[in-house]
């Protein structure tokens, strides 16, 4: 990870604002809205497609990223608010 500070822009949806994101000390940019959705920026930078994708399959093997797809699979997330449970 380079010195220097870089900001990644992402639109939430119900506005047509950005919003600048932070990465972490790793370099690396984690979803608030998909758990194991992540990316490693430096690495997409400099064209690095394999350690974007290696980061990328380390973090869909993580037990947040297990649950949240098992939440999907049951149908049991509100839609527009992947954070929040359906009723049972």
């Amino acid at each position: 990870m380079s010195g220097s500070c870089r900001h990644t822009r992402a639109a939430p949806a119900a506005h047509t604002t950005y919003r600048p994101l932070q990465h972490d000390a790793a370099g690396l940019l984690h979803s608030k809205v998909f758990p194991g959705l992540r990316l490693a920026v430096d690495a997409m930078l400099q064209d690095d497609l394999a350690t974007v994708l290696r980061e990328q399959q380390r973090a869909l093997g993580e037990a947040a990223h297990k649950a949240f797809a098992a939440r999907l699979a049951r149908g049991a997330l509100v839609s527009g608010n992947p954070g929040q449970e359906l009723a049972p």
